[in-house]
């Protein structure tokens, strides 16, 4: 009788910290610290692109129990960063002065017959997008600040910046 013996060599896989959903997460979800955990996952089984944190906003639906990658995520877009009782008003780059992403402005409305009209509130450049420039201005002023933008008898009356101290 031989007795063959087996040995089973113990093997340590590769790991790394990921990111992982605590629960169904909706696309256009700001994600929280409570939406999310760091768990070890072995390498093999980590899809590209692992998400280093969840700063950010869903993109698409995220299962519970997903690793989250930089294609889920996003910064939200110009929504995420307008101040409560902002919206984002989109204006066509011909119709206006050059403006910088920051600058702070007062939008004037040039009517058909010369008049104009500058708006109560400020706006601030929030975003370039190609041939579009995106604003933050007053709920209030939004749809009439939109019309003239369309029609292009608009200005703006810009702001000086506070110097960095």
């Amino acid at each position: 009788m031989v007795a063959v013996g087996l040995s089973f060599a113990t093997t340590k896989e590769a790991t790394t910290a990921v990111v992982v959903a605590t629960r169904d997460i909706e696309p256009g979800t700001l994600i929280g610290r409570n939406d999310v955990t760091t768990e070890r996952r072995p390498r093999r089984f980590v899809p590209d692109a692992p998400a280093q944190d969840a700063d950010g906003v869903a993109f698409r639906f995220i299962a519970k129990g997903s690793v989250l990658t930089r294609h889920h995520l996003g910064d939200g877009g110009v929504s995420v960063r307008l101040p409560a009782g902002h919206v984002a008003v989109a204006v066509p780059v011909g119709v206006l002065p050059p403006v910088s992403l920051g600058d702070t402005l007062t939008f004037v409305e040039v009517t058909y017959d010369g008049a104009t009209y500058a708006f109560d509130h400020t706006a601030t450049m929030v975003h370039a997008d190609g041939d579009v420039l995106w604003f933050a201005v007053h709920l209030d002023d939004a749809a009439p600040i939109a019309a003239a933008a369309q029609t292009g008898r608009i200005s703006v009356i810009l702001h000086g910046r506070k110097p960095a101290p």
